[in-house]
């Protein structure tokens, strides 16, 4: 009842906040995934309806085609069904319905930790670390790529403790529903299968579950969770077997071939240090969990006490060492791992639970200091960085890599600026004119926005991602600073304005 009673309130939270945010480079993508799908859905289902004559592309020939939709494809579906048509309406739908998986996520931490220690107070202290980390509360409105896939993933792992734990038919339809839903949004989730059967495996050799029961469950397992993960992608329906293989290949040689800049410099994600995913680890997460994941991880490894805990231990070594193994394609921080942080919250709450009374009172003060730091940094809790970061973050590190900021700085000229046209220039790679779908119907029709700064824009904008330190120095003649963007004390957005011609040809800076 408690636990409900909390959650009740974050949902009522994210009715509050969740039209607060902009739109980020990959929603309009992502919803296309889904519309494509629901197109071929509808023509092979139901041919007559208005869904089967959607205006998009069919989906042999989609770019993405390979893309699971178990989330996508609901979400465009009931957005289909309320009939939203303006843009800003129908991403604001989306970012509630990012939310509330993000939620059930949270809800499925509560249950795999109070399976462990019996304790629904503890599982709660773990949900409460993971809404109370900055990035992750603001990305769970829109990133309905690595958020959905963490909160699918956690969900499974919580199936996973309850089947071992009392494996009946029951347990085993949900957790195998669970698996291949987590699957179907990232083919990496097969780990879940491979692990469930090693710890079958494990309970065999300790005499804890007889041969025979344990080989049933397990092909059982594994059958229906390929069925389901069959049933959930519609690309692989006609070839369920080599549909399969093309789709995990294609996401283990992931395409994306850029830079992003780390450390200050531009290194090629296709070619980047085995210390990246960890560095960003390291300068995203309150210092604080940092701590206690290494005293967790510390505890748990030396005592032989649950098998889900050596579990959870081996998805995470596993996961860093294929990732370094096989130079895995990153970019944008540790989006790409995101899935593991519900584990390191794992670990952190064993910390606390050994280092307990004395742990109460540090983990209350922490959560006041970062619930303030998110309060004033509302909507770009993305754009957190601890001390580890260093100084003057923009030039070291990828800062607002999903254009969020771009929203506040359109309003902002939009709201000082009374001209009917408005032209604007990216001097960084961010996505204005996906912004631009985001912004009030009144306001979307007076931006113009420029590829080139040739002519003089009425206004620069730099997010400072893709470019050099110096990019804004060519504008210094003609333009003047005209607003900043802070988050926790760094620039993340820079605005200036082209200064007004003077009469007669006159210098206006000559005194």
């Amino acid at each position: 009842m408690r636990v409900g009673i909390i959650f009740a309130g974050l949902i009522i939270l994210g009715l509050l906040v969740h039209t607060d945010y902009g739109i980020s480079w990959d929603e309009p993508q992502s919803r296309l995934t889904g519309l494509v799908n629901a197109k071929h859905l509808s023509q092979t289902l139901f041919p007559f309806s208005s869904t089967a004559h959607l205006n998009v592309s069919d989906l042999q020939s989609f770019r993405d085609k390979d893309y699971g939709v178990a989330f996508e494809l609901p979400v465009v579906t009931l957005e289909q069904v309320l009939g939203l048509q303006d843009s800003r309406q129908i991403y604001e739908f989306r970012h509630l319905m990012t939310f509330l998986f993000f939620l059930l996520g949270a809800y499925a931490l509560v249950n795999l930790i109070e399976r462990r220690w019996q304790s629904w107070q503890w599982g709660l202290v773990g949900a409460g670390l993971l809404i109370l980390s900055p990035r992750f509360f603001a990305e769970a409105f829109y990133n309905s790529k690595d958020i959905v896939f963490m909160s699918a993933f956690v969900i499974a792992l919580a199936t996973m403790a309850a089947f071992l734990q009392t494996p009946t038919r029951k347990s085993l339809l949900l957790h195998a529903f669970a698996t291949a839903f987590a699957m179907n949004i990232r083919i990496m989730a097969v780990v879940i299968l491979a692990t469930t059967a090693a710890a079958l495996l494990v309970q065999i050799v300790r005499g804890g579950t007889p041969l025979r029961k344990a080989a049933a469950y397990g092909a059982g397992y594994a059958l229906l969770s390929y069925g389901f993960f069959v049933l959930l992608f519609p690309y692989i329906w006609d070839k369920p077997i080599s549909g399969f293989f093309e789709v995990f290949s294609n996401m283990s040689s992931f395409r994306w071939p850029y830079a992003v800049l780390y450390a200050g410099e531009f290194v090629d994600a296709r070619d980047l240090p085995w210390h990246y995913a960890f560095t960003w680890i390291g300068i995203t997460t309150p210092t604080l969990y940092l701590g206690l994941f290494a005293i967790g991880l510390i505890q748990l490894a030396r005592n032989d006490r649950q098998l889900l805990d050596f579990i959870l231990l081996g998805i995470l070594m596993a996961t860093f060492g294929a990732v370094i193994y096989f130079q895995s394609v990153l970019y944008d921080g540790w989006r790409h791992l995101y899935f593991l942080y519900p584990i390191m919250i794992y670990f952190c709450v064993a910390a606390l639970r050994l280092l307990a009374p004395f742990s109460w009172a540090v983990i209350a003060v922490h959560s006041v200091f970062i619930a303030i730091w998110m309060w004033q940094a509302h909507p770009l809790q993305n754009v957190y960085f601890n001390a580890l970061a260093g100084n003057e973050p923009r030039y070291r590190w990828e800062m607002d890599y999903w254009g969020l900021a771009n929203h506040d700085a359109l309003m902002h000229i939009a709201e000082a600026d009374d001209r009917p046209q408005i032209s604007v220039h990216a001097a960084s790679n961010t996505p204005l004119l996906i912004t631009k779908r985001m912004l009030p119907p009144q306001q979307r029709g007076r931006f113009l926005f420029q590829k080139s700064p040739e002519p003089n824009p009425d206004y620069v904008l730099s997010n400072y991602r893709g470019v050099d330190k110096g990019h804004l120095d060519r504008f210094s003649e003609d333009y003047v600073l005209f607003h900043e963007i802070e988050v926790g004390g760094h620039i993340i957005l820079t605005l200036l304005k082209r200064t007004p011609t003077p009469p007669n040809g006159l210098d206006q800076k000559t005194p």
